[in-house]
């Protein structure tokens, strides 16, 4: 259900992470040598305040450019460090349509983009999964009138974005098109 590289130069840099639907987390890949080895594993987790949580239905995975792993499951955003620790989490904010999977991360975690149910100008949900920008804090990225509408990147079948890490730039286009 999700690949995510790590491709910020950093003492991680190379690690694969991987979706394991089956038991319900994240799986961490090193490389060594030729073959990539199991080296951790995401599921329940610590808070600041030492409460215990557990990754449920994930939606999307995405590595920033500092090394960081972002974890997309419609309710929240998580973020965990290279050593897989959990750093905090972003609550996205994108009107009343049901999450959907497909996610991104800009490179400096400054915009995440989420699938959601598509929200008309009516603010009535449609069928169609959508990608979503919102900014650093989980708030649509644009429009004032209809915020969740306003920053749906098109109004097509789409359930998968790629960002550029270094000019943030998104290639939500490509993949629609490559997935059609």
């Amino acid at each position: 259900e999700g690949v995510a590289v790590d491709n910020s130069g950093g003492s991680a840099s190379g690690d694969v992470y991987v979706v394991n639907v089956e038991e319900g987390g994240v799986i961490k890949y090193q490389q060594e040598g030729t073959e990539l080895k199991r080296v951790g594993f995401i599921k329940k987790f610590k808070n600041s305040e030492k409460e215990e949580f557990e990754l449920e239905e994930i939606h999307g995975i995405s590595v920033d450019s500092g090394g960081n792993l972002w974890v997309y499951n419609g309710e929240v955003i998580d973020e965990f460090n290279s050593e897989a620790k959990f750093v905090g989490l972003v609550e996205p904010f994108g009107g009343s349509c049901g999450t959907r999977p497909g996610f991104a991360v800009s490179g400096a975690a400054d915009a995440f983009y989420v699938g959601r149910e598509r929200e008309n100008h009516a603010e009535e949900c449609e069928e169609p999964t959508t990608m979503m920008k919102l900014d650093s804090t989980g708030i649509p990225s644009v429009g004032e009138e209809h915020p969740a509408f306003q920053s749906e990147l098109d109004l097509e079948a789409t359930s998968g974005v790629a960002v550029d890490r270094n000019t943030g730039e998104e290639r939500w286009r490509l993949l629609r098109r490559l997935l059609v």
